[in-house]
Parts: C-alpha cells; sequence; structure tokens
C-alpha cells in the first residue's frame, strides 16, 4: 500500500494542485515562492498536525467570495421572507467546497490489503485500486459561526457608528493619512472577533473527514 498522489486545493497559493508520488522517492523543485512549502506544509498539516491550520491557509483570492458569502449572512435577516429555507441554503456545507483548504489522499491498495481499508471503500464495485479519502478545513459547527458573526458584525457596526470612533477618524483625516472606512466584510469580522472573543475561529474551524 503507498499514496499513488494527492490533490491540494484552496490551500495558501495552491488554489487546485495535483502531486503525484514515486514508488520510490519524491522531490519538489522550482523557483523561490513557487509553492513547493506549502505543498510540504499541506500534506504534513493535513495528515499529522492539523492543529496548526488558520484562516491564513485560505487562498487569497477566496476572499472575496468569502465575503460575498459573508454579505448573504448578513442579508438573511428577520425580515426577509423565507428566511428559515434562505438560511437553510447559506449554511449548506456545499458553500464551503470550493472556499476552504482541502486535500484528497488516493492510496494504492492491492486486494490482500483491502481489509485494512475496508472502512474507506466506497461500494462493492470497488476495482481493488484506488482508495480516495477528503481532509477538509471547515467550520465544525455552521450555525454557531452564523451566529457569532452575526454578532460580531453588529458589534463592529455599533462600534463604527460611536462618536468616540468618528472623533479618532477625524483625527486620522487631519493628519492626511489615508484612511478609509470600509464595509464590514468577513475576514475583518474574523480577525476582530478571534482577537476578542478567545480565538473563536480556531475553536469552531475544525478538520472534517469525508469520504469521496
Amino acid at each position: 500500500m503507498r499514496i499513488d498522489h494527492i490533490h491540494i486545493r484552496n490551500f495558501r497559493k495552491l488554489k487546485n494542485c495535483r502531486i503525484d508520488f514515486n514508488k520510490d522517492q519524491t522531490i519538489f523543485v522550482g523557483a523561490n515562492n513557487s509553492g513547493k512549502t506549502s505543498a510540504m506544509s499541506a500534506i504534513i498539516w493535513f495528515l499529522k498536525d492539523h492543529n496548526r491550520f488558520t484562516t491564513r491557509e485560505f487562498t487569497l483570492t477566496n476572499w472575496r467570495d468569502i465575503n460575498e458569502l459573508a454579505n448573504s449572512w448578513l442579508a438573511a435577516n428577520d425580515e426577509v421572507e423565507n428566511r428559515e429555507e434562505l438560511l437553510a441554503s447559506l449554511l449548506s456545507p456545499e458553500q464551503w467546497d470550493n472556499l476552504v483548504p482541502s486535500l484528497d489522499l488516493w492510496i494504492n491498495v492491492d486486494e490482500k490489503e483491502a481489509y485494512m481499508v475496508y472502512k474507506l471503500i466506497p461500494s462493492l464495485e470497488w476495482k481493488k485500486d484506488l482508495v480516495g479519502v477528503r481532509l477538509r478545513f471547515e467550520p465544525k459547527d455552521i450555525k454557531k459561526l452564523y451566529a457569532d458573526f452575526r454578532t460580531a458584525s453588529l458589534k463592529v457596526k455599533e462600534i463604527k457608528e460611536s462618536p468616540q470612533y468618528k472623533d479618532a477618524n477625524n483625527v486620522v483625516l487631519k493628519h492626511s493619512v489615508n484612511f478609509q472606512i470600509q464595509k464590514v466584510e468577513m475576514i475583518m469580522i474574523l480577525i476582530l472577533y478571534q482577537n476578542s472573543c478567545n480565538h473563536i475561529i480556531n475553536l469552531i474551524l475544525k478538520m472534517k473527514h469525508e469520504l469521496i
């Protein structure tokens, strides 16, 4: 039994990367900042040290879609018609499939080794060759993340509308510092809430094992 190949998605700069393993050894060769370290980190962290994951491992270009998802969460307030149906769709795990880091692990299994991976075999039609497992870093409790996110958003909104915040902003503008009030985005909320609520992301986001 050996690892045949892996498929890394949405981990740092590795948006969509497949790595095939040689039977004897596999060597990563590439220019600086090409993703060699990220690939090694993804393999080690997913298979052994998953407690090291943070939101910094999310592919940077995915944050726009995460922000859009966050805005749709905020828009689903109590005044929206069919709110429960809308939330059921917005809070579906499938919403995160193309956003969060994941690693597909494909193992080449000999017929005599089938008893070692019988829990991973998807059906009786298995062709006695490759068995795949998906490891994904995603919200463990999406409903709790949603509730915490809305609470944090309201707190930030309240702070930004306070006289103290506006006064501080006016002082900054007078000193000609390039400062612009931007809309509340999910990345801002996550960072603020992580600092103020005992690292909520590290408590909620856990790696989930899913058979593929």
